[in-house]
């Protein structure tokens, strides 16, 4: 039973990691992971076992501390470094989608300096590129420079699951940083699509470069030809693809179901960390082009109601909603300016370029159309160069037009 066990363990991590069947990979690994316990020969085989169901439950939302707490047993064990630091990592990842970041930070920490010390590069990856998830909703600086380290620690170890998460992790702190140059690089590299989720995300981040350009684009699948999984993060990155698209062609309201339908399932997925925060800035954009008053409530409810510190990034988004759905609704422009200026504040703080013209050049079109076109002035300018340094030619045009007839800030058009 115990070499059967090894191979149930393969199969199951090739389900979850080459098909995106989790569901699957549990259903033939969880049998041998019971019949094994107690077993006097089978340690290696559950350790391999513990791994594969760890990597599935994490993937559906489930919990994975009692199963973790027996693989770190069965590490140590075996004397099993990269095993040790990896369950570190698992730990923090699950007490990361809970909204403990602190908590989930100190032991990615942990899994990073045992990987380092000892030279296992494949533990060194995986523990750094979710440091570098969760980092990007918060300070996308440091996201960056973990996310350089963890792909380079990704490719030395020649895992193709650790440099395609890797890819994509930095790949999302480039385009937040307004490193465009290194993203197109990247978009145009060698992209590993190992795991099915970031085959979905490399389209979403091209299709996002190409909109703020003005270029032509297109879903690199058809409708009816969805990309597949069973996991909350896959499912909910392929909804913002079909958002982006919908909006691209003018269906907005369509859009907005799409991009609504992204965020409950990365919700459910990850709380209000990880990608959540990407998906809530387009959401922003369509609630507030719409009026739809049901998606800005849940929006609110989603930021408002998490029993744990939101990241930077969301703080931003929210004020910026606030201020957007308060101008285009006849409000106090007192409470739209407050509103502008602490989502400029919390883009900063952030580290987010992309995010911190485009809020310069709503505050600016907004000051202009209140007659305060000398305060409007450097905000614009700011926003302009950052525009042009992107080559965002559409955000440039769209500037522009605005500028010539100001409008309520919310009544743009955004991507």
């Amino acid at each position: 039973p115990v070499p059967a066990g090894v191979a149930a363990a393969a199969h199951a991590q090739a389900l979850a990691l080459g098909m995106g069947d989790n569901e699957g990979g549990i259903a033939v690994a969880e049998p041998w992971w019971d019949r094994l316990q107690g077993h006097p020969e089978a340690d290696a085989a559950l350790l391999a076992l513990s791994e594969s169901l760890i990597t599935c439950k994490l993937r559906m939302s489930q919990d994975i501390r009692d199963l973790n707490e027996a693989r770190v047993r069965l590490a140590e064990r075996l004397g099993k470094v990269d095993a040790l630091a990896d369950a570190y990592s698992s730990l923090g990842v699950h007490y990361a989608t809970q909204g403990l970041i602190s908590f989930s930070l100190v032991l990615l920490d942990a899994a990073a300096d045992m990987a380092r010390k000892q030279h296992r590069p494949s533990a060194l990856a995986r523990a750094l590129l979710n440091q570098t998830a969760f980092l990007n909703a918060d300070d996308v600086a440091q996201a960056v420079d973990r996310g350089r380290e963890a792909l380079a620690a990704a490719y030395t170890s020649g895992a193709a699951i650790w440099i395609s998460f890797a890819q994509v992790n930095l790949a999302l702190a480039f385009i937040e940083r307004g490193l465009w140059e290194e993203l197109e690089q990247a978009l145009a590299g060698d992209i590993d699509v190992t795991e099915k989720t970031n085959e979905q995300c490399f389209a979403a981040l091209a299709l996002e470069l190409k909109l703020a350009r003005g270029e032509p684009w297109s879903l690199p699948w058809s409708v009816a030809a969805r990309p597949a999984g069973d996991d909350y993060a896959s499912e909910g990155w392929q909804d913002y693809c079909e958002a982006l698209a919908a909006r691209a062609d003018g269906r907005t309201g369509e859009a907005l179901a799409h991009v609504m339908a992204a965020l409950e399932k990365m919700f459910a997925f990850s709380g209000t960390w990880d990608d959540l925060p990407h998906f809530w800035s387009a959401a922003v954009d369509l609630t507030v082009e719409t009026g739809d008053r049901a998606a800005r409530d849940r929006l609110l409810e989603l930021a408002d109601d998490s029993q744990t510190r939101i990241p930077v990034s969301l703080k931003g988004h929210r004020h910026r909603l606030e201020a957007l759905w308060t101008d285009r609704h006849g409000g106090d422009p007192s409470d739209v300016e407050r509103g502008l200026r602490d989502a400029l504040e919390a883009y900063d703080a952030w580290g987010s370029v992309v995010h911190l013209a485009r809020a310069r050049a709503e505050l600016g079109v907004w000051l202009t159309g209140q007659g305060r076109a000398a305060e409007a002035a450097p905000l614009v300018e700011q926003a302009r160069a950052t525009f042009t340094e992107l080559g965002a030619t559409a955000w440039l045009a769209e500037l522009d037009d605005r500028l010539a007839a100001p409008l309520p800030t919310g009544s743009g058009s955004g991507s």
